[in-house]
């Protein structure tokens, strides 16, 4: 990693902006990316997304593309569907021996094709192995020959499509099709690129990914050792003698992460910030963060006492961002541990790995 990252103290630096998506993605969930070495070896991600699109796609091609009906309108010699009045009349067709008709022929369905072949494109010059480089290019002309010769459709406009639409092979196609787009994001070479902490447009999508990130990677990692992981779950506020219009107004609590282990008696409350872990104060000394402090507070604090055992003695973690420096610190209030920890992502893949697995230790 080049020393050009430290030299940023108002950014946060981040080396392993792909393995981020990476573990963000519902990817991780899908078979084939175990024999992989990903946190040893972040660098060959373009190239293991790339290499499981090629694999899936060649497997997908093996059968016909799907098709949907697709309504047309055409004049017509012979009657085909239902005929339409007004157009025959509008149009004079009567007078060439022919007849307005509307029916709907089912038609290849391209679209998810087009996004799937304009994602390849995108991968052609971030693969580094000349092979896999090839395969991309050659599936790439065996769509455009297959009538897959579409504009690349909106993401949102594939996100909104009903998955329903989708068949299970298309739903994995589409969702690496993503991730081959989003490697082509910004900072996206290793160690020489920082990420602005305050004025960057796409600010909220790294806040986001961040989330997203450590909850993946503990949904992938911690199962297996008998914890529980939940993203985004609400919790409740525990109200008593609400006035009417009260619930109109209360403002809702959504945690980023809580993990839970019943067989030993633990849960723990992740908030994840995308910010520096400390904030300078009224008088400039620099200070952990009162507003993030008082939410995970809150969080613990109103849980407890309902006759849940675990919410009772949960604990509580703020995980930030390293900027420059390394926090780990922690205190406890009420019977309640507050943890104060930072992940250093411009380390390497290994080392962010093991740093959030430290995190959790003694909670």
């Amino acid at each position: 990693m080049s020393d050009a990252v430290l030299h940023y103290p108002s950014g946060i630096p981040v080396r392993n902006l792909w393995l981020l998506m990476l573990y963000a993605s519902p990817l991780v969930r899908y078979d084939g990316w175990g024999r992989y070495a990903l946190e040893t070896d972040s660098e060959a991600i373009p190239d293991l997304v790339a290499e499981l699109l090629v694999q899936r796609l060649q497997q997908r091609l093996k059968r016909p593309l799907n098709t949907q009906p697709q309504p047309q309108q055409a004049s017509l010699q012979r009657l085909r569907g239902r005929v339409q009045m007004l157009p025959t009349l509008r149009q004079q067709a009567q007078q060439r021996g022919q007849v307005v008709c509307e029916f709907t022929p089912l038609q290849p369905h391209h679209t998810p094709y087009c996004y799937v072949r304009a994602a390849l494109e995108s991968m052609v010059d971030l693969v580094t192995r000349p092979s896999l480089r090839r395969q991309c290019q050659q599936l790439i002309a065996q769509l455009k020959q297959r009538g897959v010769t579409g504009t690349k459709p909106d993401r949102w406009r594939m996100r909104q499509a009903s998955t329903a639409r989708h068949e299970y092979a298309e739903r994995i196609l589409l969702t690496l099709a993503d991730l081959a787009f989003d490697l082509r994001l910004p900072s996206e070479q290793a160690g020489e690129h920082h990420l602005l902490s305050a004025e960057r447009e796409d600010l909220a999508w790294l806040r986001h990914l961040y989330e997203k990130a450590v909850a993946g990677f503990y949904q992938v990692v911690l199962p297996e050792q008998g914890w529980r992981v939940s993203a985004g779950k609400r919790l409740y506020w525990p109200v008593q003698q609400p006035s009417a219009g009260l619930k109109t107004f209360l403002p809702q609590m959504q945690s980023d992460i809580i993990l839970e282990q019943p067989q030993q008696a633990k849960r723990i409350v992740i908030d994840t910030k995308f910010t520096h872990i400390l904030k300078p104060n009224r008088f400039h000394a620099q200070r952990f963060s009162s507003p993030h402090l008082y939410q995970l507070y809150t969080y613990l604090m109103s849980q407890s006492g309902q006759g849940d055992p675990l919410a009772d003695h949960a604990s509580g973690l703020l995980l930030h961002p390293a900027v420059e420096q390394s926090y780990h610190e922690q205190m406890t209030v009420q019977q309640h541990c507050i943890r104060f920890a930072t992940v250093d992502l411009a380390a390497s893949s290994a080392s962010i790995r093991a740093q959030l697995l430290d995190s959790l230790q003694g909670l």
